[in-house]
């Protein structure tokens, strides 16, 4: 019980702290939820590649568009 709590947290520390998400300006109908969810979407992208420095991958995706797409067709 106490490690699927702190999975979760794990989870929201990353969209929290990596991702942004408090700081996000989107605030109108369904697009903070929409965004939530491709939020998760790339953390769960991260997670089925066994990537656990998501930062430091996230800055090399940034500027590798071939990279990215091959991560998420995999």
């Amino acid at each position: 019980m106490i490690r699927n709590h702190w999975g979760i947290e794990n989870h929201h520390y990353i969209k929290d702290v990596i991702l942004k998400e408090d700081y996000s300006k989107i605030k109108k109908g369904d697009s903070p939820s929409n965004m939530s969810i491709i939020r998760n979407i790339v953390i769960n992208i991260f997670h089925s590649h066994k990537i656990k420095k998501i930062t430091e991958q996230m800055r090399i995706l940034r500027n590798n568009t071939k990279k990215m797409m091959d991560m998420i067709l995999a």
